[in-house]
């Protein structure tokens, strides 16, 4: 692995004239040297970690602005874990019971604000921007299912219990709505949704995220329909043939439900041996026990 420093964030105002405070970059690097965290290529999740954060602290500038300085590894070749024991930070780890939304800068319009607003009254959630230091940021918009329990347990039961059945309609109408505003002003723009399971009683939570590229309404409902079903099959079998894992990152199209990449917990991305297809297939002649022991995984 290749290691360097370089500045990470600064209190200087970026082009939409929104700057950071030294307060907040102390917590910034307070928080990395707590945890590793992973390297995606222009806040894109689609490609899976390409290095991760080891270290930073706040450093004076000669202008009298702060900056955060951070120690970077590039992964090439093989990946060691940290002597410390550091794993992957897990932002979106939510054990409440509540459905959150979070958005970014593209969902800045008073329109779009207002029915963000309306959803997350009617999801009794919370909401909260995610700032991005980009030149170009990716449009993403996140609905985060929170804690859904251990791993076996239905996703979608979980998913939809802590919404309640009035929210439903609600819920497909709202994202259809946001979806098809920000398909008039942008060419690419991502909905993730993204649950949160346990393998056991105090085992580590591993994150489980699913993208659809471009999304409409009846996407939306494809996925609320039968992919989070599916994935109630396939999750169990993932987190069973790799006992490093803490996040699955999955894309949901056309073509239907498809693994990514998984991330281990130190930020090194994994692929699996077969596709998501395969995996159900087998899960659905063998049971998720069986399965695990066959599946093997290796470095993407």
């Amino acid at each position: 692995m290749k290691r360097y420093t370089a500045p990470m964030s600064n209190t200087l105002p970026d082009k939409h004239g929104d700057r950071l405070t030294k307060e907040a970059l102390e917590q910034l690097a307070a928080s990395v040297r707590m945890s590793l965290i992973p390297i995606n290529i222009e806040h894109d999740p689609r490609g899976g970690p390409c290095g991760r954060v080891i270290s930073a602290e706040v450093r004076e500038r000669t202008d009298g602005e702060y900056e955060v300085v951070a120690e970077m590894e590039v992964f090439e070749g093989q990946i060691e874990e940290l002597s410390d024991g550091r794993e992957i930070v897990q932002n979106r780890v939510d054990k409440s019971e509540s459905v959150s939304i979070i958005w970014d800068r593209s969902y800045l319009s008073d329109v779009d604000q207002s029915t963000i607003q309306e959803l997350t009254h009617i999801l009794k959630g919370s909401s909260s921007q995610e700032h991005k230091k980009s030149v170009e940021p990716l449009s993403i918009f996140w609905v985060v299912g929170g804690f859904m329990g251990l791993v076996g347990s239905s996703l979608a039961a979980g998913f939809f219990g802590k919404m309640g059945a009035d929210a439903w309609d609600a819920l497909r109408s709202k994202l259809s709505t946001l979806m098809k505003r920000k398909a008039e002003s942008h060419d690419e723009y991502l909905l993730i949704f993204a649950f949160q399971v346990r393998q056991s009683e105090g085992e580590h939570i591993v994150e489980v995220e699913v993208c659809i590229e471009n999304p409409q309404g009846q996407d939306i409902d494809n996925f609320l329909g039968e992919g989070i079903n599916i994935l109630d099959t396939v999750v169990p079998a993932y987190i069973e043939a790799e006992t490093k894992l803490r996040k699955l990152f999955f894309v949901y199209g056309s073509g239907g439900l498809e693994l990514q990449y998984g991330v281990r917990r130190d930020c090194a991305s994994i692929k699996f041996n077969r596709s998501t297809r395969q995996v159900l297939e087998r899960q659905l002649l063998r049971g998720a026990q069986d399965y695990a022991a066959d599946t093997r995984t290796s470095r993407g």
